[in-house]
């Protein structure tokens, strides 16, 4: 169930915004998102628990910027700010 909710609420991240030419999320936004994707990876029934908070620390980092970079290539605009 987790990972539905997550997946919905990356969908709607994914929608573009219909007024802009580009579509746009904003950087804490993206954050957001992706923590949450990676806590419920990390957390899930399926993997043990056995990291350090220095090895979840760096994996979180590592996953925001590859979520970053996804969606860049995937055409959206990263914002800085807090966002709508």
């Amino acid at each position: 169930m987790r990972s539905f909710i997550i997946t919905m609420g990356f969908c709607v991240l994914s929608v573009p915004a219909q007024a802009a030419d580009t579509a746009s999320v904003s950087n804490h936004q993206l954050q957001d998102q992706s923590d949450a994707s990676y806590i419920a990876l990390v957390f899930s029934d399926g993997h043990p628990v056995h990291y350090s908070p220095g090895e979840i620390v760096s994996g979180l980092k590592r996953h925001r910027q590859e979520w970053r970079a996804r969606m860049i290539d995937a055409g959206f605009a990263v914002e800085q700010g807090q966002g709508s």
